[in-house]
């Protein structure tokens, strides 16, 4: 009898599982009217603890706090990549010029510049 009160106790944590993946899966990231959606979707409230609204608001407001803080040093990265990736051409010149880039550095700047453009159009 313990066992199958473990399996089914299982089966529902699965479920719920499930159902917030799958809310979150179907988000669409940038619409603003679907915010009470997603930060239902992401309070995670199995049942394990007893959550106010407040307290499952204040939890998922964090974490996409969080994730914009994560967001925003990555821009931040990339601005510095692109100027790297630019140093080469007119644009920095004075930047190449300041940290006395020779032409091997310049070369694996370049080959550095693989993918890049892709990462830059997908943030």
């Amino acid at each position: 009898l313990r066992k199958k009160n473990l399996v089914e106790a299982y089966e529902q944590e699965v479920g719920i599982l499930e159902k917030t993946l799958s809310q979150l899966q179907a988000h669409e990231w940038g619409e603003t009217d679907n915010v009470a959606a997603l930060t239902e979707a992401l309070s995670m409230d199995r049942g394990q603890q007893v959550l106010t609204f407040e307290q499952r608001h204040e939890a998922a407001t964090s974490l996409l706090d969080q994730q914009l803080q994560w967001v925003e040093m990555l821009e931040e990265i990339m601005m510095e990549d692109y100027v790297l990736q630019n140093v080469r051409n007119g644009e920095f010149a004075e930047l190449r010029d300041i940290l006395g880039l020779d032409e091997e550095q310049l070369n694996q700047i370049e080959m550095s510049k693989v993918g890049w453009e892709e990462e830059w159009a997908a943030l």
